[in-house]
């Protein structure tokens, strides 16, 4: 259980990178969402139905995007 929780842990870290390059480099925030879906697919985890979500915690969200094209998302 403890090594299921850490490699969430990872995940989610990993994640963060992934949304914060995208923004760095500023790439459409759909493309973001999308390499971090295929990050999951790659390491055989289900990706979550929110990726904003559970990158962030909760903070945000995907139902707050107004503009995927945009880095930030709006």
């Amino acid at each position: 259980m403890q090594s299921e929780l850490k490699r969430m842990e990872a995940l989610r870290y990993e994640a963060n990178q992934i949304l914060a390059e995208g923004v760095t480099k500023r790439y459409p925030l759909l493309l973001s969402v999308l390499a971090v879906r295929l990050m999951f697919r790659k390491e055989g985890v289900p990706a979550p139905d929110d990726v904003l979500a559970f990158a962030s915690a909760g903070k945000i969200n995907m139902s707050v995007v107004d503009d995927w094209e945009s880095p930030w998302g709006c």
